[in-house]
């Protein structure tokens, strides 16, 4: 598989974008952000032709001071969820990112 972009087919979710999503060279490359959001837990599910074999961390950033110290994970699950936990309200985007083997 040379690439293959499916950044349409995830399920719509309020509070997380995905911004791209594609496999090339057998790798799947996921990045998206948080919206402003309270203190919780936000999931938005992968489509299951490109979920992870193993659960994965994430990398993430954020774009101002007061979003440090906001998030507690980002990860993907192999049952086809990206995760993220956050402490504290968000004021801003946060930015994440997933590079993992296609299964």
């Amino acid at each position: 598989m040379e690439y293959a972009e499916f950044t349409d087919q995830f399920v719509a979710s309020p509070d997380i974008k995905i911004n791209k999503a594609y496999v090339k060279n057998r790798m799947v490359s996921i990045f998206g952000q948080l919206t402003p959001t309270a203190a919780g837990s936000y999931k938005i599910i992968i489509p299951a032709s490109y979920r992870p074999k193993y659960n994965l961390a994430g990398s993430y950033f954020v774009s101002a001071y007061e979003g440090l110290g906001c998030v507690l994970a980002v990860y993907v699950e192999s049952a086809s969820t990206i995760a993220i936990w956050t402490a504290k309200a968000n004021a801003n985007n946060i930015n994440f990112s997933f590079l993992y083997p296609l299964n």
